[in-house]
């Protein structure tokens, strides 16, 4: 194949292994004619970044529990998440208190209220946070802890107190929406951090890529009676946004169904 610069051959390799599961360092250094020691930087850096996990001799796609690394989550349907952002930033006013969570869509949300005056968020995301402050003249309250490497996020907050603020919406993702059992998350520690800032909140949205429908977690965060609205895109089932509708929650999919 064509030589790459490391950028695109770095690029390249998550987009391999994101694919495949697993690629040896041999093949890979065949299939993009480098040296294994190149390679091997390569990997290193994308371990670096949270894109993929070595092991012996080749890269591994991420598992859950390696906590789904936010770089390679931002770079997971960004067209689709960029439109659900869009729509769902609709709902932020000018001078809006708002809670946000870790999720890589609800980043993209916050890439489209950087324009918003008055914005006060409320966040335990380092990327969502930083974002913010860099691009904003939001007032941003990031909630105290540990950060974890992979999602970038505190992990948990070391006060799950009340912030000195009055949260009037939360928007967060889930790992799993089910219409019957609600948004869920596969830690345990997540998905408490989320249940909490959300329950402060009256109006509490969830913005989703359809892949995430009728998927299950372990942990539960919120109910469906405890949904105000899904921000979702086109590919949502006809039938599972019905089932969201008859539990009550307002579903945007981009399109009148």
């Amino acid at each position: 194949m064509e030589r790459l610069d490391e950028g695109a051959r770095q690029q390249a390799i998550a987009d391999s292994v994101e694919r495949i599961g697993r690629a040896r360092v041999a093949d890979l250094a065949r299939e993009f004619a480098v040296s294994t020691v190149t390679i091997r930087k390569d990997l290193n850096a994308l371990e670096r970044r949270g894109v993929l996990r070595r092991v012996h001799g080749a890269a591994t796609r991420l598992r859950a529990s390696d906590g789904s690394a936010f770089p390679s989550r931002v770079s997971l349907c960004p067209q689709e998440k960029r439109d659900i952002a869009r729509r769902a930033a609709q709902r932020v006013p000018d001078g809006a208190v708002i809670a946000l969570d870790s999720s890589s869509t609800v980043y993209f949300l916050a890439k489209e209220l950087l324009q918003r005056r008055g914005l006060t968020v409320v966040t335990y995301s380092l990327p969502t946070a930083s974002l913010l402050l860099d691009g904003s003249t939001a007032t941003v309250h990031l909630l105290g802890g540990v950060l974890s490497r992979s999602t970038r996020a505190v992990m948990p907050p070391a006060d799950l107190g009340a912030p000195s603020v009055e949260i009037e919406m939360f928007f967060g993702g889930a790992h799993s929406a089910s219409p019957e059992l609600g948004l869920g998350e596969p830690d345990e520690a997540e998905a408490a951090t989320k249940r909490h800032l959300a329950l402060l909140a009256p109006q509490r949205y969830a913005l989703l890529t359809s892949d995430k429908a009728d998927e299950t977690a372990a942990h539960t965060y919120l109910g469906p009676d405890e949904v105000t609205g899904i921000f979702t895109d086109p590919g949502l089932p006809a039938d599972v946004v019905s089932r969201w509708r008859a539990a009550g929650v307002r579903v945007d999919a981009g399109r009148t169904r």
